[in-house]
């Protein structure tokens, strides 16, 4: 069996940032995860994309800080926990949820930043590039949407974004565990109560009811 030598990553975290213990390897015989809390991988198939990736998730990460006066600086925090949703030679989908208080005035919970990454491409996926906006895909969104709400009076508040043009785009994160597309509402902070914090659609669902793209097919066998 030959010696496998894995690139060794070293990347500078933000000030003020802490992770949470989620992470947990996926290791195979050709793809490889960093000791860490956080899945930067140091061994895959395709190596230009996978610097690529780890680039890009260092990017993400970068951007979770509190940037707080000095004299509340020592009253706030940040805390992100991150996960792998699923793992493959052709894609990556990584949960990243974050909770803080950059303000002293409010804690914010489950803030969802999440990835999908194609290395054949080599970018990040949006929820376009998994989906067709066709009619029966946004009619199965919206339904998972509306039976999410917490309340009868939630679906009033968040009608203009669940019905919006631009659901996929602008009121909705996403990332993919191994039998669901696991989704979360962006909407503003005084409406988190309104909505569960992540939506389950399960892929038998998603096979039969939606128009999806070939990145989702290995999924849906």
């Amino acid at each position: 069996m030959k010696n496998i030598y894995a690139l060794i990553i070293s990347f500078v975290l933000p000030a003020n940032l802490v992770f949470a213990n989620e992470f947990v390897k996926y290791n195979t015989d050709n793809i490889k995860f960093s000791n860490t809390s956080i899945p930067y991988l140091v061994d895959h198939p395709n190596k230009a994309a996978m610097n690529t990736f780890n680039n890009e998730l260092k990017s993400v990460l970068s951007r979770l800080r509190c940037r707080a006066p000095g004299k509340i600086k020592d009253k706030t925090f940040w805390e992100t926990y991150t996960g792998i949703g699923v793992v493959t030679e052709k894609l990556i989908s990584i949960k990243i949820r974050s909770n803080y208080n950059c303000d002293n005035l409010k804690t914010v919970i489950n803030e969802d930043t999440s990835i999908t990454f194609d290395f054949d491409t080599r970018r990040t996926l949006s929820l376009s590039d998994l989906f067709f906006k066709k009619e029966d895909t946004m009619k199965l969104f919206r339904s998972y949407l509306y039976e999410s709400l917490t309340s009868k009076s939630c679906k009033e508040k968040l009608n203009f974004y669940i019905e919006s043009e631009n659901l996929f785009r602008d009121h909705l994160s996403y990332y993919l565990a191994p039998k669901h597309l696991v989704l979360q509402m962006k909407i503003p902070y005084g409406l988190k109560n309104c909505v569960s914090d992540h939506i389950l659609i399960p892929f038998d669902e998603i096979k039969k009811s939606s128009s999806y793209t070939s990145t989702l097919k290995p999924f849906l066998k």
